[in-house]
């Protein structure tokens, strides 16, 4: 019991060390507003009652967009704070409160921000404004303050690639005329919760992992397939252009097609595509020569396919025998990758390398590699392809000019 007690010690202190400088504003207004706060924020936001939902805005930490019809803030929700984080748990998201005013009516909507294992952006910074502008890569989770019914955007870069919401929509009237087509992902999602004892510093802690099914989806008339109707989704800015996340070139300004179009799209390109060994000498550097030894610097283009080529790069030396250079050494040094797509994850894997002079004019090195291609259609491994190649070449002494 005592091991278990430090245990959870050593566990608080160090998501302490690594969170507490992250850590926003946590205690709702106790003081009266701030004069900056009196002067920027609609005074019908500063009255509206959340009390029913257990909200507590913190209003220090106000952001407003181009009119005072809307607000964005950080909150506590039944006096906790809940901090979403990429799947790896390793980049802290955020979860805010937007106050609209929509039809002469104040819209409460809950905003989760959850970044991409790879985002780096400060998410801070991150609102629904500029979505676009700040490169935001992960995911955006809007909900009503009064509803479970939440819609997912997937955005790559600051643009929305996939829509979802976690309610299938129901059969209509004369069903036998439709059928429904969809494509489903599930969004899992780790959450944090500040907690304090005492007057000690709020400490971050894990709290749970929530797992949802998203349906990006639409309704098709069997006679009509051609041209489906998208299934409504209410932070469409086609809908609504006056919402802040269609401003100033936020994230929802551009329609996007059904998913599963695009995902049949990227899989017809995947299965047409395919790679192949290479041997295409693509520099010969001179990096050193004293007049009886040299050494140079090989170049090689050994692999292309699914956007990926594979470049190797040998050292050789050289010895000057009478008045013609001969080989003295020849050793491998690294494989490196350029990747030209955005469909496909390709990775390689040297297995094995041999490079040998068989006489003073030849060498040979001999590559066994493995490629992997990987079709991920919204976040789901959709289709996976390997090769083994085999690449070989003969490279004499001779340079250019000798």
């Amino acid at each position: 019991m005592k091991k278990n007690r430090i245990l959870f010690t050593s566990l608080l202190l160090l998501l302490f060390a690594n969170y507490s400088c992250e850590k926003e504003e946590l205690q709702p207004e106790t003081t009266p507003l701030s004069s900056e706060i009196l002067k920027n924020v609609n005074p019908v936001f500063l009255e509206h009652d959340l009390s029913v939902y257990k909200i507590k805005p913190i209003w220090d930490s106000f952001i407003t967009f181009d009119n005072r019809d809307a607000v964005e803030v950080n909150f506590t929700l039944d006096n906790k704070v809940n901090i979403p984080t990429s799947e790896n748990r390793k980049v802290l998201g955020r979860q805010r409160l937007l106050l609209s005013i929509i039809n002469g009516k104040i819209n409460e909507t809950i905003i989760e921000y959850i970044p991409s294992d790879n985002f780096t952006g400060k998410m801070k910074d991150i609102n629904i404004r500029n979505l676009k502008s700040k490169h935001f890569d992960g995911r955006i989770i809007f909900r009503n303050a009064n509803s479970s019914l939440k819609t997912t955007w997937l955005l790559t870069n600051g643009k929305i690639v996939a829509k979802g919401n976690n309610k299938k929509p129901k059969k209509p009237k004369n069903a036998t005329a439709y059928r429904w087509v969809g494509y489903t992902y599930e969004v899992c999602t780790p959450y944090y919760n500040y907690i304090s004892a005492g007057n000690s510093e709020p400490i971050l802690v894990y709290s749970h992992m929530h797992c949802e099914e998203y349906s990006s989806s639409y309704w098709v008339d069997d006679n009509q397939e051609e041209n489906p109707t998208p299934v409504n989704d209410p932070y469409d800015c086609t809908v609504n252009p006056s919402a802040p996340w269609c401003q100033d070139g936020g994230g929802g300004g551009v329609p996007i097609d059904p998913p599963v179009d695009e995902c049949a799209n990227a899989e017809n390109v995947f299965d047409s595509s395919f790679g192949q060994s290479m041997d295409e000498d693509i520099s010969s550097s001179i990096e050193l020569n004293d007049g009886f030894y040299r050494k140079v610097k090989y170049t090689r283009h050994i692999y292309s396919g699914y956007g990926m080529n594979l470049y190797s790069v040998e050292y050789g030396v050289h010895k000057k025998t009478e008045n013609h250079w001969e080989w003295e050494s020849i050793t491998h040094d690294y494989v490196y990758p350029v990747i030209d797509n955005s469909l496909f994850v390709v990775t390689h894997t040297v297995n094995s390398v041999s490079a040998v002079i068989t006489n003073p004019n030849t060498a040979r090195i001999a590559i066994n590699y493995n490629v992997k291609a990987v079709l991920e259609c919204f976040g789901i491994v959709a289709k996976t392809k390997e090769e083994n190649h085999n690449n070989l070449s003969v490279k004499s002494p001779v340079l250019e000019g000798d």
